[in-house]
């Protein structure tokens, strides 16, 4: 009889051990499940931080877009309005173009917005 609990309890190891094998597999899979479904529903955080460093970087253009910074920026010394007009202008488009790239991680709307926003100077 003592052979037969004997061999018992080491079934009982055995069974716990798969078990909590088992137990690992699933979570290992399940972690990995997740990550795809956030990579494919565009959660992670890189994403995220992307998206916020691009809406960031667009509303400074759109605060620097103002007249009052624009002309702050733009050297007055000597200029008749035609060039002043133009410098005004050209820092605005280079602005936008330094900004372009932003593009790929804001929406159509925002972005829209923003060559409006450029398109009104």
């Amino acid at each position: 009889m003592a052979l037969l609990e004997f061999n018992f309890q080491y079934v009982e190891v055995g069974v716990i051990i798969v078990f909590g094998m088992l137990i690992g597999l699933l979570l290992f899979e399940f972690h990995g499940m997740k990550d795809k479904i956030e990579e494919k529903l565009g959660l992670n955080n890189e994403a995220a931080k992307l998206k916020l460093q691009a809406l960031e970087r667009l509303t400074l253009f759109a605060e620097r877009a103002g007249l009052q910074s624009l002309v702050s920026r733009v050297p007055t010394e000597g200029a008749g309005a035609a060039a002043f007009h133009l410098s005004l202008v050209e820092a605005l488009k280079t602005e936008y173009e330094y900004n372009a790239s932003q593009q790929i991680y804001v929406s159509p709307e925002v972005w829209s917005a923003i060559t409006r926003l450029k398109d009104q100077h």
